[in-house]
């Protein structure tokens, strides 16, 4: 059930602020806005959700890296008990995540980055 309201909340949140953009001039990330503004256990669980909704497995969140916004995507970096994933978080009314693999990732040659920029 918590699941279930967290993510709702997240919806609503984004969905609020996805608007607000819209009248903005020079827009930005705001979806990666509100994930920074989040605690470290709404955003462990929020990461936690989308790595299950995606069919891959996640025990406990050990590690969340924030790299940068590219291409209107912000790019996350989240161990799951050493299961490593990229999670990119596109700036839409949904915060349409996406997640892949570390171990897909390198055999593809690139990188997962769990060193921050900041």
């Amino acid at each position: 059930m918590k699941k279930i309201l967290l993510t709702l909340t997240l919806v609503a949140l984004v969905s609020n602020a996805f608007a607000k953009e819209q009248t903005k001039a020079n827009p930005t990330h705001r979806v990666n806005d509100i994930i920074l503004t989040m605690d470290d256990d709404r955003r462990k669980a929020a990461f936690k959700n989308s790595i299950l909704s995606s069919n891959n497995t996640c025990k406990n969140i050990t590690n969340m890296v924030f790299h940068e916004v590219k291409d209107n995507k912000a790019y996350w970096y989240v161990d799951c008990s050493n299961k490593k994933y990229e999670v990119y978080v596109r700036n839409d009314a949904t915060g349409t995540t996406r997640v892949t693999s570390c171990t897909v990732l390198y055999l593809a040659g690139k990188k997962c980055y769990f060193n921050s920029k900041k």
